[in-house]
This record gives C-alpha cells, sequence and structure tokens, in this order.
C-alpha cells in the first residue's frame, strides 16, 4: 500500500468514525469512573514534590478497558507494569482508555504504562541493566478534556510509555492517540525514556514505531511526537502518523525522534528517526494548522483540504522553521499527495500554500521534487506543480486533469443494471415465447402463462468483471388467431425482476471491488406468427416490445478518498425490443429440430447520481444490442415427457455505459465480445379441458459471458 493509499485509509476513517472510538476499537471497561462514586482501584505515586491519584485497572498491566467521565487531578492508565531489578522484563500492551466529559482537568492519559526503576526516582544511585519493556497496541480516545498542568513534566497522553532507570531496552510501538476539543500539554503516540549516565547511553535501544497520532480542535501547549525515545543513541522512531485535523494548534510537531540527554556530547549516528513518518494535514473548514515552533522529521506530507479556501490559502502555518528532509542522513521528504475533500473541478493554476514557515523552508538545497499527486474527492485526479520558496511551499493545479481510473467501478455497477435489463430478453424468446404459444388456444381466449427465470453470470471486460445473479418472472395472456397464411399469437405481459451484482476492477497496483441491488418492473407485448406449411418444415418470425423502470444502488469500501463507501442510487427508464425469426424440421417419431436467429437491443435512459455524496457522475445513456444464433433438437421421453437440447452463439455487439464527472469522461467497461451456448429443456404436458405444461430449463454459457442460468415455465390454457 502506497503511503498516498494508507493516509487515505486512516485520514477518511477518522473523518466518518464515532470522535471517540475509531474504527475497528471498542470502549466497554473494566473500570469506569465519572468522579462522583468512591474512586476505585487508586495508587497513590510521587511526582516532583506532590502526591497524584492513579486510576487504572487492577487485572494485570494488559487487555484492560478503562472509561473516565468525571475526577479531576487524576493519572488515567490502560495498565501498569512496574518492576525494580535487573533483567526485568515487563508489558503493558492492548489497552483501550476513554476520557469523555465536559471540561475535565485530569493530570496525564496513558494506554499502557511500563516502568523499573520509578520508586527510584529520587535516589540518584541506583540503575538496573538488562530491562526490557514493551507497551504495544494501546488505544486511547480523549474528548474535551484539560490536560495541561505545565508545573508537570508528566502531564500528557500517550498511547504507550515506558521509563527505564539504568540500561536496557524499550518498545512502545503501535499505539494509536485520538484527541477531539481538547487542550493538553503533550502527546505521544508511543514514548521511550531511559534514565542513565552519559557512559552508558549507547547500551540503551529504543523503538517507537508505527504508532498513530490523530488530533482533530486540539490546542497542544508543547510537543507532538509520533515516538519518542529519549536518552539513548540506538533506536528506531519510524514510520509513525500523526495527522492534524481542523482548529489544531501546537508548539512543535514531530514525526519521530531519538536522541540522548541533552547534556551529553556525543551523538552517535545510529538512529533512524525519519523513515517512513507521516504527516497528515486536514482541514474541511476554511483555515489552516498552525505550530508556532518547528515541523520535522517527517518523510511524507500529505494535504486533504476543503475546496472552498480561497486560492492562495496557507494550510500550515509554522512560526519557525519547517523541515522538508532528514537532518542527519539528508534525504529528502516527500509531499505525497494534495487532495480535496469534495469532487469539485478545480481550475487550472489554483493555488494553495501548503506551508509556510517564519524562518524558513529547511532543505539544505536537497528538496527538489517539482510535481505531487492531487485529487478531489473520490473522482478527480490533478498534477500539482510544487513551487517552492524560501518561506513557503505551494501547489498549483497543473494541466493534465482527469476523471480518476478508480471511477470505472461505478460504472461496472450500471453496466449489471444495463445487462440484467438486456437478459430479460432471454425470458421472453424461444422456449419462452413458445408458453405463450401454447396458452393461447384459438378459442376460447386467452391463455394464460408464467415464466421465471434464476441465472449467475460472469461477463469479462478488459481489467475487470461484473458477476450479475438475477432472478426474472413474466405473467402474460396471449390470443391466437388463424389466418389464410398462418397462425398469430399475440399477448401482453408484465416483468419483474431482482438481482445483485459483484464487481471487480484491476488497476494494476490495486483492485477495486463493489456491489450493489438491482430492481426491475415493466410490461410488454409479443407476438409470433407461424407460416401455414404442408410438410414437413415450418417457418415463423417472432418479436416484442417492452418497457419499464430500473433502479439500482451501489457501493464499495476500495475507493479511494472515500467518505461514505462511494454509495449511491440511480433509477432509469429502459425500453427493449427484438426480432426473430426460425424454422421447424419435424422428424420422425415426434422430434424436432428448430434453427432460430434473433437480434435484440436494450435503451437504458441516463442518469445522474452522486457518488459517496461529492462526486457528480452524469450516467450516459446505454444500449445493448445482442444477436444470437443456433439449433435445439427436441424428442419425446415417453409419455407426456419431452427434451429439448440446443447449441448456439451469442454476441454481444454494444454495451458500455459512458460516463461524464464534472464534465471529464469516465472510463467505462465495455461488454462487447460472443459466448456459446448449450442448453437443455424438460417439458411435462398434462392434458385435459385446462391443459397445463410445466418445464424446466438450464442454459450454460461460455466466452464474453460465463455462468449458468436456470428457468421455470407454468402454462395454462382456459
Amino acid at each position: 500500500m502506497s503511503h498516498f493509499q494508507s493516509f487515505a485509509a486512516f485520514v477518511i476513517c477518522a473523518l466518518t468514525a464515532s470522535l471517540l472510538v475509531p474504527c475497528g476499537s471498542a470502549s466497554a471497561g473494566d473500570v469506569r469512573y465519572d468522579g462522583t462514586q468512591a474512586a476505585p482501584n487508586f495508587k497513590i505515586v510521587f511526582q516532583g514534590t506532590n502526591y497524584y491519584h492513579v486510576l487504572t485497572s487492577d487485572d494485570g498491566p494488559s487487555d484492560n478497558n478503562v472509561t473516565v467521565t468525571g475526577g479531576a487531578d487524576i493519572f488515567t492508565l490502560g495498565g501498569v507494569f512496574e518492576g525494580a531489578s535487573d533483567n526485568a522484563t515487563g508489558a503493558a500492551s492492548r489497552n483501550t482508555v476513554v476520557v469523555s466529559g465536559d471540561g475535565l482537568d485530569l493530570k496525564s492519559v496513558m494506554g499502557g504504562y511500563a516502568s523499573v526503576g520509578m520508586s527510584e526516582i529520587s535516589t540518584s544511585s541506583v540503575y538496573y541493566s538488562g530491562v526490557s519493556l514493551t507497551t504495544e497496541g494501546n488505544s486511547v480516545f480523549v474528548s474535551g478534556a484539560d490536560i495541561s498542568d505545565l508545573n508537570s513534566l508528566s502531564s500528557a497522553v500517550s498511547g504507550g510509555s515506558t521509563y527505564i532507570r539504568g540500561t536496557g531496552k524499550a518498545k512502545s510501538s503501535n499505539n494509536r492517540v485520538v484527541i477531539v476539543n481538547s487542550t493538553v500539554r503533550d502527546v505521544y503516540g508511543g514514548n521511550n525514556t531511559f534514565y542513565t549516565s552519559s557512559p552508558n547511553y549507547d547500551a540503551n535501544y529504543g523503538e517507537s514505531d508505527y504508532n498513530e497520532v490523530y488530533l482533530d480542535n486540539v490546542t497542544v501547549l508543547e510537543f507532538v511526537y509520533g515516538g519518542q525515545s529519549s536518552s539513548t543513541n540506538n533506536g528506531t522512531a519510524v514510520h509513525n502518523t500523526v495527522t492534524l485535523k481542523g482548529a489544531t494548534s501546537a508548539k512543535s510537531v514531530q514525526g519521530g525522534r531519538v536522541r540522548p540527554r541533552l547534556d551529553n556530547p556525543i551523538y552517535y549516528e545510529v538512529y533512524d528517526d525519519f523513515t517512513g513518518n507521516t504527516l497528515n494535514i486536514v482541514t474541511p473548514a476554511a483555515g489552516g494548522i498552525t505550530v508556532t515552533a518547528n515541523v520535522r522529521n517527517f518523510e511524507y506530507f500529505n494535504f486533504l483540504l476543503d475546496p472552498s479556501a480561497a486560492d492562495g490559502s496557507v494550510v500550515l502555518d509554522v512560526g519557525e522553521k519547517a523541515f522538508v528532509y532528514d537532518e542527519q542522513t539528508k534525504k529528502p521528504s516527500k509531499i505525497a499527495s494534495v487532495g480535496f475533500l469534495s469532487g469539485v473541478v478545480l481550475p487550472e493554476g489554483y493555488t494553495v500554500v501548503l506551508m509556510k514557515a517564519g524562518d524558513g523552508i529547511e532543505d539544505e538545497d536537497v528538496f527538489a521534487q517539482s510535481e505531487a499527486g492531487g485529487f478531489s474527492g473520490v473522482n478527480i485526479l490533478y498534477n500539482m506543480n510544487l513551487v517552492k520558496n524560501a518561506n513557503t511551499l505551494s501547489a498549483v493545479v497543473g494541466a493534465g486533469t482527469r476523471s480518476n481510473p478508480q471511477m470505472e467501478s461505478p460504472s461496472q455497477g450500471r453496466e449489471a443494471g444495463l445487462l440484467m435489463v438486456s437478459e430479460g430478453l432471454d425470458l421472453i424468446v424461444g422456449q419462452n415465447l413458445n408458453s405463450a404459444v401454447s396458452a393461447s388456444p384459438a378459442e376460447p381466449c386467452p391463455g394464460l402463462f408464467f415464466d421465471a427465470a434464476y441465472g449467475r453470470s460472469r461477463y469479462g471486460a478488459g481489467g475487470g468483471d461484473v458477476d450479475l445473479a438475477s432472478f426474472s418472472g413474466l405473467l402474460g395472456a396471449a390470443c391466437s388467431s388463424y389466418l389464410d397464411s398462418g397462425v398469430l399469437t399475440m399477448g401482453g405481459f408484465v416483468e419483474l425482476g431482482r438481482g445483485s451484482y459483484d464487481v471487480k476492477l484491476d488497476l494494476g497496483d490495486r483492485v477495486v471491488r463493489g456491489d450493489g441491488d438491482l430492481r426491475r418492473i415493466g410490461g410488454g407485448v409479443l407476438a409470433r406468427f407461424e407460416f401455414d406449411s404442408r410438410t414437413n418444415k415450418k417457418f415463423y418470425l417472432h418479436s416484442s416490445l417492452r418497457g419499464g423502470r430500473l433502479s439500482q444502488d451501489y457501493q464499495s469500501s476500495d475507493l479511494l478518498n472515500s467518505r461514505n463507501s462511494g454509495r449511491h442510487d440511480t433509477s432509469s427508464m429502459y425500453a427493449a425490443g427484438h426480432l426473430g425469426l426460425g424454422a421447424e424440421v419435424r422428424l420422425a417419431g415426434g422430434a424436432l429440430l428448430d434453427f432460430y436467429a434473433r437480434y435484440g437491443h436494450t435503451y437504458l435512459k441516463g442518469a445522474d447520481a452522486m457518488v459517496d455524496g461529492t462526486a457528480p457522475v452524469n450516467y450516459k445513456a446505454a444500449v445493448s444490442s445482442r444477436a444470437r444464433a443456433g439449433g435445439r433438437y427436441a424428442f419425446n421421453l415417453g409419455g407426456r415427457a419431452r427434451l429439448q437440447l440446443g447449441l448456439g452463439y451469442d454476441h454481444e455487439f454494444d454495451a458500455r455505459t459512458k460516463a461524464t464527472t464534472g464534465g471529464l469522461p469516465v472510463n467505462t467497461p465495455d461488454m462487447s465480445g460472443g459466448s456459446a451456448v448449450a442448453e437443455i429443456n424438460a417439458a411435462y404436458l398434462r392434458p385435459g379441458p385446462v391443459p397445463v405444461s410445466l418445464s424446466l430449463g438450464l442454459e450454460g454459457f461460455m466466452g464474453r459471458r460465463k455462468g449458468v442460468a436456470g428457468s421455470l415455465k407454468l402454462t395454462v390454457a382456459f
């Protein structure tokens, strides 16, 4: 998955999720505290010259749920491990902490906290060695809280934190922090702290990777870190993601940080706090993100913006420096994407200032990127030209604006609807039309007939497939008239259909899958004329006209930048007709050879839709033109049963649903091509004053269309 794709998946998830519990999380707690009842599981810990309460679970350091909706001056921890020995090993992982309340005033919130030597914080001569601590997979959700005590270094929100007094290894990775509508001092996705003497710095190893921090309308008084390991010269703080949304501000924002203590004169280059770190800026409302000091240690930048912002608006306003390179390796950062929330097409030349830094955009002349990928909603792609000056980095919409190739997937869904209507022809012609014939004696009149069919078919086209499953039913009445030149049968019917479809689109680097439901209802007329013949050969003509309405929907979880799974509905009128001819040759013993050919044409009126709620799409009128030719052999099984076998060839000349979005053409599937057809039909006739016939059929297809269709036909002649 590309950094752009992972950005879209995380940000859109956060945009559409609950404020407190993002995608896939649960918050059923083992410990719940609202500030009014006697606080459970309180512990007293030393912090500077003050003592504070700690609220946590007593069920062990991992796999806990803690919910706080009231109270003050509380350290809230999902799970705690405490040790005090050499070679100690511990973990505080997979905890969930939910803090929600109006004006909650807390000291600190951590998903998991693991420490060795915390009790000796005031004893300078005690250190431990060989320690191994882990805080992984913790989740912290904060809303409406104040966690900003500037007099306490521990006043912070952290997904997972470790503290080692001495030397060892620490890992705080794969944690998630989500904060909305709050004020906090510091934020850490993961945080490792080593407290040791300078000669032992290189004996420590800290790993704080793959953490996620999401801030929406949050004031951070000090620092935001995706991952950090302090007091060590070894380790990583990489592949962390920080997302800043809405009216969020901070003093400093860093993707990762691995550093020794500030008083250490030796700075080893055996760490990485840059690789894969990503900063996502999301501004769905007018205005930008403010960082009063620095932005640094991000390899990738993504921007998701409000298209209504004025030309030239500033997105990320940095008071001092914005670093767009790795200060250690001199590797440049990359603007991975510049996106806009809705599917509005922006004009060429539209400019947005991605970063503005008071003391300059810092790159030591290694940032040379001149173009970035851009998008609007799910439907539009841009070429964004990057323009870097001393204090600004801007993106300008360039030439080459186009529809997003993934928009072919909704068009595939539209194609499924056209194919369903076209397949309705199969229920009318051939043996199905014969139902009307056998149900319509000359006198009395009319005769009733009912046909039903269920089938599953796969249509392949280029890099995509359409899998269609549908049920069709037809109820009608017909009459026959004997003329000098033959027998004319005419009838009317109502038809209905219901179905579902799955579509798959292979774009090379990824696959887009979608699905939806189909419904149609309509009616029509049919006619068949058999020429009078005094030989064993008989020729016939047949035709039909029908019309109705098709309703369908579509959804996909694979559309990038989608906020609503690409959902949309359409409803369109349809009209269809066919012409056919054939010849029957009667053989000995009641056997029959039937040679036939037909041509059918289906028209589906155009429709407008709003894909994903933001992307306007105009589906043009679509047509399907099909021809089939083949032969059937029917013979008696004995008694009143009869069996028919057939082979044929079906060819689709034109089945393409053209569409545009924002006035730009959408690549659409072409379902034209040929298919071989094999069929078998068994019938049973009950004679009498009211003759009744029942038949079961099965058709198989191979080629452009693959699959089988089963049919049931009931005919009653009154």
